[in-house]
């Protein structure tokens, strides 16, 4: 599916903060060693749109798939401690929202997501999902 995505939409850029979200296990949890990491593809228009989400690497657990795929799919905003960890690094970073504007403060924000003389733009990136127990 990644190469699909990358002959669609020309060859993904790496975004280079990993995209750290917490998976509130509502039974169980996992060991605390437990890293478990999704590659999501997604595809964004020159007004700031989403117009394409995937995930191309599932966890293997389908709550947690599910979960992810509401998140990159704007369905759902993300948790707050995303953007309080984001404010620990970049001080005027927004105070909540969803994915893409997650994705515009982590970036520089100089720097725009679709170039001037492109309609869209398409990008690979991982998500790490940490529930430890206790």
């Amino acid at each position: 599916e990644v190469v699909l995505f990358a002959a669609e939409y020309g060859r993904p850029k790496d975004i280079s903060v990993v995209l750290d979200l917490t998976y509130p296990a509502p039974v169980s949890c996992f060991d605390r060693d437990t890293n478990l990491e999704a590659s999501v593809g997604i595809v964004v228009n020159d007004q700031g749109e989403l117009v394409y989400s995937k995930l191309f690497k599932l966890t293997g657990y389908p709550a947690i798939d599910d979960w992810l795929t509401d998140y990159i799919s704007l369905a759902e905003q993300l948790p707050d401690y995303v953007f309080t960890q984001l404010r620990q690094t970049i001080p005027d970073a927004v105070a909540s929202g969803d994915l893409i504007e997650w994705l515009y403060a982590a970036r520089n924000s100089d720097d725009l997501f679709v170039a001037a003389d492109r309609d869209q733009a398409a990008y690979a990136f991982k998500i790490a999902v940490k529930a430890p127990c206790g």
